[in-house]
């Protein structure tokens, strides 16, 4: 089922985008070149100094390696930050849970909130 809404919300975001009521502001990659081989779960808000994105990357979803990373595009500027680990789930030596799906979220202009599953 989720490959059928996937593709769903792709054909809704180009009707979207035919009829003129979603507009791209602008396309280009964060990163050309990673520390890590594979990357999803992606998310971006607007702050006052920019913009900020986070994703998961890491060799697959749920392996032990997966981190949550954050780069930033500052006002002004034509490039991103390079990408931040910011976020390993490791809690001890012996105690790592994964790390999934970060949403960015920013309340009412002021608090910028970053959650993690």
């Amino acid at each position: 089922m989720g490959g059928i809404y996937k593709e769903m919300r792709k054909v809704l975001f180009f009707l979207l985008c035919f009829l003129g009521m979603v507009k791209m502001a602008q396309s280009q990659f964060i990163y050309e070149h990673a520390s890590f081989p594979e990357c999803h779960a992606s998310t971006i808000a607007e702050t006052p100094g920019g913009l900020v994105a986070a994703w998961f990357g890491g060799t697959n979803e749920g392996n032990p390696d997966v981190c949550i990373y954050v780069s930033r595009k500052n006002k002004g500027q034509d490039v991103w930050t390079v990408p931040v680990n910011v976020g390993n789930g490791i809690v001890n030596d012996t105690l790592r849970y994964p790390c999934y799906n970060p949403v960015l979220y920013r309340y009412r202009g002021e608090t910028f909130c970053y959650f993690i599953r």
